[in-house]
């Protein structure tokens, strides 16, 4: 009777640790997927705010060897926004998630087809695609972008090869 009760002593704590361990990891990344998918939908409805409130605060994003901060890169989107006439079809996906703790480093597939108003009512197609990684931290709030650095991108204009517009220039804090 003692040995039974030992055995399924062992066989609970088994069962209280693995609760604890492997759905965990298996949750963080659901969430993650999750939070890539919001942001989809925001930058698919062009919502400044709702892609801004995926990120930390402290948010940094990297491009072409361009750092910018929050507010410059919200500043950059908002631009990016008010120039589209409307999105044709867009996707942002995790292709590999790992999760360290309350820190995950994701590396992520995203692509855009977008239709761009253009001088004298002209309508054009810009596409951009391309791979990147970013830095996350779970918070009291959930999962959040604390960085993103393109590692790969390509876009194009109607068709034809084209460059990216310099981020806003940095605003110096006041004393």
């Amino acid at each position: 009777m003692r040995k039974s009760n030992s055995i399924l002593s062992v066989f609970a704590l088994g069962i209280f640790a693995l609760s604890f361990s492997a759905p965990l990891r298996a949750d963080d990344k659901t969430d993650i997927a999750a939070l890539y998918k919001r942001v989809s939908a925001s930058l698919k409805a062009k919502d400044v705010k709702g892609v801004v409130a995926t990120g930390t605060p402290d948010f940094v994003s990297i491009e072409n060897g361009t750092k910018m901060d929050a507010k410059q890169s919200q500043k950059m989107l908002e631009m990016e926004f008010q120039s589209m006439k409307s999105i044709k079809e867009l996707y942002y996906k995790p292709t590999k998630i790992e999760v360290k703790g309350t820190n995950a480093t994701v590396l992520s597939n995203f692509k855009m087809v977008a239709t761009m108003g253009g001088e004298g009512g002209k309508t054009h197609e810009m596409t951009g695609s391309g791979t990147s990684k970013e830095t996350l931290l779970k918070t009291k709030k959930g999962w959040l972008i604390k960085s993103m650095e393109t590692l790969t991108s390509k876009s194009t204009m109607d068709g034809k090869p084209m460059q990216m517009p310099a981020p806003p220039p940095q605003t110096k804090k006041k004393p």
